[in-house]
């Protein structure tokens, strides 16, 4: 296969970064321009916020590390340039001849300031543009991973004075909260917001994968006569025509313990697949499916290479591999890739060992990035006890500069129509079980994200609205967009989001998102936008157009947990 492209995302800020630099080595990527240490390709004019002096400065700040000494990490990314702070911070600065944008991750170091909670916000002159809401960073301790920071980004047009402040948020000793503002610089107005690179290797994926997986509907539950039910619904219901071919075996279809013949190959569960997996794929691969697996360290250590024939010999197309550490991952990869078979393989360790810095080098084609995600709306950690759809997308945008064609994001499964039982739970009395419009927000910022599309749901009973979300052709048309580039919020303001990513011949899609309780109106900006001129819109979700619009477009209601899923076309 010819080397896919491979995307990175707000290249600028990425080498500046001590651990994209690491990724960019295990990826082998080729840059197209200069790349000298610490370099930016946006223009000689882009200059790092340390590198200006303030009109004025509140609180400790420190230059490119944190208020400790120590990194600056802001929750699992750590940035080699940027402003540490305390809590109490504020910082002025004089912006009057800049015409371009400030650009920035705030986060709360997760090692400093555990269990603790910061506010971050932006003021343009007087106008508050950028406001974080509470940030609440979880404690690093265990299984759980540390929120994540969030991207900034603010036009400085007309704008005089820039003000940057992190207040605290809980009872707590101000002093002992600290955070950030990550690889923040001016950026000039002709600096580009990302940069195609290639990747030198061969890729399976060259968008995010789409198909249905077992285990949140099933659990260890599954059986051949089962799967045979859920191929054909996926063919009658048009799930398959609309790009969900992999159907994916979940842990259930090997003996309880896994068990081996005498030469150490796998065997699996006669009783409940008692035509084998060879005959199951064939039966897929003849409906135009293909077949997904599942395995784990456990099973595998020690059988790597017996386990990669026997895929090979079976015809699987995917394998999502669990329970597994780095050094794991890599050995039954290499084993799969020496077996000859193509394959999509799927790192799942959670994002504890931060796969994204690592996945893309093994030649991995996705990897998860959080915890199981639940038909809830929120959570306020990212632990094995599931979190929710919300948390989960805020969890991914920082991590965007490590993907693009080939190499993805996985956010784990869309939880859209799941009801029911949750492998032997009932998921009301969990407290789970979304709403139509958070279903919505899942598939928007799935799409937004250029996550995989893996559904969970029972294919053979799907109503209308599952329908109507999962087979939406112009939202699916985003998620699986060519160009690759995973979208980042170009507005935030507490309760409100706007996203924002770039498609194929400079198409944009925009999702407007509220986050409150009560219905919202939100607006946006064409300087916002980072585009000129009329754009004919179109509403993904309505499927119709709401006409052309020049320099800012505002949507009057959204409701509470919903979204509004816009294309902008020249």
């Amino acid at each position: 296969m010819a080397p896919g492209e491979f995307y990175v995302y707000f290249l600028g800020k990425a080498l500046n970064m001590l651990h994209y630099r690491a990724a960019y080595v295990c990826c082998s990527l080729l840059i197209v321009g200069a790349l000298g240490c610490g370099a930016s390709i946006a223009s000689e004019s882009t200059v790092n916020l340390a590198a200006v002096k303030p009109l004025q400065q509140t609180g400790e700040v420190s230059i490119d590390c944190s208020p400790e000494k120590e990194p600056l990490d802001l929750g699992d990314l750590v940035y080699a340039t940027g402003i540490g702070v305390r809590a109490g911070s504020e910082l002025t600065y004089d912006v009057s001849k800049r015409a371009g944008r400030f650009e920035a991750w705030a986060g709360i170091d997760p090692k400093v300031s555990a269990k603790r909670s910061g506010r971050f916000c932006v003021y343009a002159d007087q106008d508050l543009v950028f406001d974080s809401g509470v940030i609440n960073q979880t404690n690093k301790r265990g299984a759980q991973n540390p929120t994540r920071p969030i991207r900034v980004v603010i036009p400085l047009a007309g704008v005089k004075q820039l003000r940057l402040t992190f207040q605290c948020e809980d009872d707590k000793d101000k002093a002992g909260l600290c955070g950030g503002w990550g690889d923040a610089k001016f950026v000039p107005a002709s600096a580009p917001e990302y940069t195609l690179g290639t990747y030198e290797g061969k890729t399976f994926a060259p968008t995010p994968p789409m198909g249905w997986n077992s285990w949140c509907r099933y659990g260890t539950g599954i059986n051949e006569k089962l799967i045979k039910q859920i191929a054909d619904a996926m063919v009658d219901s048009g799930m398959r025509d609309a790009g969900y071919v992999y159907l994916g075996l979940d842990d259930g279809w090997q003996p309880r313990g896994a068990k081996f013949d005498d030469k150490g190959y796998p065997l699996w569960n006669t009783k409940k697949f008692p035509s084998g997996i060879k005959a199951l794929g064939d039966y897929l691969h003849g409906k135009g499916l293909k077949l997904g697996i599942y395995s784990r360290a456990g099973w595998v250590r020690g059988h790597e290479t017996q386990f990669a024939v026997r895929f090979a010999e079976w015809g699987v197309d995917l394998v999502k591999y669990d329970f597994s550490n780095k050094q794991q991952q890599k050995a039954t990869l290499d084993a799969i890739r020496a077996a000859g078979r193509p394959v999509v393989f799927s790192v799942c360790e959670w994002g504890r060992q931060r796969p994204w810095q690592w996945a893309p080098g093994f030649n991995a084609e996705m990897w998860r990035t959080t915890y199981d995600v639940k038909d809830k709306w929120t959570s306020t950690y990212d632990n094995n006890g599931g979190i929710g759809v919300l948390r989960s997308a805020h969890q991914n945008e920082a991590l965007g500069p490590f993907v693009g064609p080939g190499h993805w994001n996985d956010m784990d499964m869309l939880q859209i129509g799941v009801d029911g039982f949750d492998y032997g739970h009932d998921r009301k009395k969990a407290g789970f079980d979304i709403t139509p419009d958070e279903e919505r927000f899942q598939m928007s910022l799935w799409s937004i994200l250029a996550s995989p599309l893996l559904a969970a749901n029972d294919v053979t009973t799907m109503n209308d609205h599952t329908k109507s979300i999962l087979l939406n052709k112009q939202v699916i048309a985003v998620n699986q967009d060519p160009l690759g580039v995973p979208g980042w919020r170009i507005k935030k303001m507490d309760k409100i989001e706007v996203w924002k990513r770039p498609l194929t011949g400079g198409d944009i899609a925009v999702v407007f998102v509220n986050l409150d309780d009560k219905p919202r109106a939100i607006d946006v900006t064409w300087a916002q936008l980072n585009v000129r001129g009329p754009r004919e819109v179109t509403d993904l979700w309505e499927q119709r157009s709401l006409g052309k619009h020049d320099k800012l477009l505002k949507v009057e209601t959204i409701p509470s947990h919903g979204v509004v899923f816009v294309r902008l076309s020249k």
